[in-house]
């Protein structure tokens, strides 16, 4: 991944993450910042498996992002399609987020940039975790196995986590545009 693909991947991020709504209507929608990201992730050196699997769950998550341009966001309604495919999106961004943050961690160790490879490591390993806990949270509270007044309660806690490691993931890649080697080199990984 070059400097500049870096840079329009962390722009594609933020409009697939962060909803710019008028009412209802979606200023920016997700499907914007996917085509961003997919455009991106084209070019990036193929011997990096783990790039071409993020991309191809950016195609995926492309598809996903569809329904949002149609659909009223209720998410807490268990038997509707839109919480499924709202669980369904999460886990596979969660994939996506790891493959790519698993690419930049490659990268940067054969580009001899070796703790900033762990930080990316370590950063990887915490998203995971703390965004699993969102998504089981959100699970339970979609399916209603957790009581309305639990919900109301404690919501704000998963709605902080999330926008905090987006933020974080965010900054972590745009510091990493920083150092990341223009010359693309060929790795073995």
């Amino acid at each position: 991944m070059t400097r500049h693909q870096c840079k329009w991947i962390v722009i594609g991020l933020f409009f697939t993450f962060f909803d710019f709504r008028l009412n209802s209507f979606n200023l920016v929608p997700d499907l914007a910042g996917w085509i961003i990201v997919i455009v991106q992730m084209g070019g990036v050196n193929p011997k990096y498996k783990s790039y071409m699997s993020a991309r191809n769950l950016a195609v995926i998550l492309l598809a996903l992002s569809v329904p949002d341009l149609i659909t009223e966001q209720d998410v807490f309604s268990s038997g509707s399609l839109y919480y499924l495919v709202s669980i369904a999106n999460s886990i596979l961004y969660l994939f996506f987020v790891w493959k790519l943050l698993e690419g930049v961690a490659l990268q940067l160790k054969v580009q001899n940039w070796v703790q900033q490879s762990q930080s990316i490591w370590s950063f990887r390993k915490v998203y995971t975790i703390l965004t699993v806990i969102v998504i089981v949270f959100s699970a339970l509270a979609g399916s209603g196995q957790l009581s309305v007044d639990l919900i109301l309660n404690i919501w704000a806690i998963p709605v902080i986590i999330t926008l905090v490691l987006q933020v974080f993931l965010l900054i972590k890649l745009f510091d990493t545009r920083k150092i990341i080697e223009e010359d693309n080199p060929v790795a073995t990984m």
